[in-house]
């Protein structure tokens, strides 16, 4: 039987002492993303009844890169999902028969390409407002000094709001800034993103802040006194 994608990293696994993670199910895989788990370089199955929409899922549970593992049946998939990422892709391909040194040289790309992509921050610079607090350098935001969980590009999002409060930020604007993979695609990511962002900092009137939507155009954070509704 041909080797998988997944039996040559384990033999990189023996031969470099970095041991990969492997997950069963989809399920699983998010929820140690939402316990704080980061990871590198992801290697998935692309499945064969996938689509543009199942990869913009994968996209919207991390900002790591992904390089898929492609199989005789997942081919016309393949074509369809790149076909509709003309421009950046922080994504790749391997395919059958699987190569170790491929995956190695792919991965390594991926990587080198995310790392020049991180915006780059003074280690110990702030923001600071109305409670809270993002240690830019460690990318970690604070509430009333309790430590508030964000995935990654939650975290970017909502610094990208606290650093223009009381300005209306363009969707489209924040499609390009956030998701440069995916611009050409109509989903409610964003919107979602936004949820998220104000359920999990608590952005609402007793904590002097709301998050609001202007319809058709973006989003605005803006300053509101306690007793505003």
């Amino acid at each position: 039987m041909a080797q998988t994608a997944v039996d040559l990293l384990a033999q990189q696994r023996q031969s470099t002492g970095l041991p990969p993670v492997a997950f069963d199910l989809l399920s699983d895989f998010a929820n140690a993303l939402h316990a704080g788990r980061r990871f590198g370089v992801l290697l998935l199955t692309l499945p064969s009844g996938a689509d543009v929409h199942w990869l913009q899922a994968i996209r919207g549970l991390t900002d790591a890169p992904v390089l898929f593992a492609a199989n005789a049946d997942s081919m016309d998939t393949l074509r369809r999902i790149g076909s509709e990422f003309p421009g950046e892709k922080n994504f790749d391909f391997v395919l059958p028969p699987f190569n170790l040194e491929e995956i190695k040289s792919k991965a390594q790309r991926l990587l080198s390409q995310a790392s020049l992509a991180a915006p780059s921050s003074v280690s110990n610079e702030l923001l600071v407002y109305r409670g809270y607090r993002f240690q830019i350098g460690e990318r970690r935001v604070f509430h009333e000094g309790r430590e508030m969980r964000l995935q990654p590009r939650e975290y970017d999002l909502a610094l990208e709001l606290f650093r223009n409060r009381d300005r209306l930020l363009n969707r489209d604007e924040l499609y390009s800034l956030l998701w440069r993979d995916m611009v050409n695609l109509r989903s409610r990511a964003l919107d979602v993103c936004i949820f998220k962002i104000r359920r999990k900092l608590k952005i609402e009137p007793v904590n002097g802040l709301m998050l609001r939507s202007v319809f058709g155009h973006g989003y605005k954070l803006h300053t509101v006194t306690s007793t505003m509704e």
